[in-house]
């Protein structure tokens, strides 16, 4: 749902956030996201375009990886054991990740509305919501 008409009011001075380093953060962050789930779906395989986006991340700001390097440790269990707690793991992985996934996805225009208030340190966004437009919205029929 968006507001009917947005402005943006004066505020007492406050430190800027660097929204274009948030915003690598978030793309650096989802591209291991998406790249945990396809090898969880794809066990042993890579996606090169996820790898080259990744690489990408790493490059332009020199670093690493933000998400922990996960290992099975067969504990020496016989290999069907082995076979059994990998596939839970994959599988859990999988879950999880298309669930974060999701997650951040979600946030859409709640995110973009954050994002453009950290670029503006010294105003915020006051956005204005028509009540007969809220009501046709609703569905209701009373005005």
């Amino acid at each position: 749902m968006r507001e009917n008409a947005s402005k943006f009011l004066p505020v007492d001075n406050r430190p800027p956030y660097d929204v274009k380093m948030i915003r690598a953060f978030l793309e650096h962050f989802m591209w291991e996201l998406r790249i945990r789930h396809f090898e969880a779906t794809h066990p042993g395989t890579t996606n090169p375009e996820f790898t080259e986006q990744l690489k990408n991340c790493y490059q332009r700001y020199k670093t690493c990886g933000l998400l922990p390097i996960n290992r099975i440790d067969p504990e020496g269990l016989p290999a069907s054991q082995e076979k059994i707690a990998t596939n839970f793991y994959y599988k859990a992985t999988a879950e999880a990740t298309q669930a974060a996934i999701t997650a951040l996805g979600s946030l859409g225009d709640f995110l973009e509305d954050a994002l453009e208030g950290a670029s503006r340190p010294d105003q915020i966004k006051e956005c204005v919501y028509g009540a007969r437009a809220l009501l046709e919205a609703a569905g209701s029929d009373e005005t």
